[in-house]
């Protein structure tokens, strides 16, 4: 598939191959329709001080806010289908911190952000934990998914 990758530790990034995402058994693979650019995007691609600070390696996809379609979930999934319509959650919570066992993963100590701490979502294809898919209804856009699934 093909993915927006900063791969270099200078300004820029690059449209090129990469490998399709594996779905493990929590996860939905998402066929990425639209995805939003955000400020941390900005600083990433210029390879800012603040980027240099937080991104764990390169290469890394870049990107965070989308919507787009379920094309397959994991044994585990229990919520979404092939042909759901999804908006991303762009936080990772740990899952095993105070506040994400108390129902405040909102707040998790441990949270991550996809295409800062890891892959991002400027790809053809991507995988997230089923809560970070959020379903909405089809005759919402794809574009007003994706500017949401950051205010959300």
């Amino acid at each position: 598939m093909k993915a927006i990758i900063k791969d270099k530790p200078v300004q820029g990034a690059a449209w090129r191959e990469t490998d399709m995402p594996k779905v493990g058994p929590k996860d939905v693979l998402i066929k990425v329709k639209v995805g939003a650019i955000c400020g941390s995007d900005v600083h990433i691609y210029e390879w800012d001080s603040w980027a240099q600070s937080v991104v764990p390696g390169l290469p890394q996809i870049l990107g965070h806010e989308f919507a787009g379609e379920v094309v397959e979930v994991g044994k585990a999934v229990h919520h979404l289908k092939p042909g759901d319509h999804v908006a991303g959650e762009t936080h990772i919570p740990c899952d095993n911190c105070y506040f994400c066992l108390t129902g405040q993963r909102h707040i998790c100590t441990g949270m991550k952000v996809y295409g800062v701490h890891s892959q991002g979502i400027f790809s053809e294809y991507t995988t997230v934990p089923e809560p970070c898919a959020v379903k909405i209804p089809p005759q919402i856009p794809f574009v007003a998914a994706a500017v949401w699934s950051h205010a959300g």
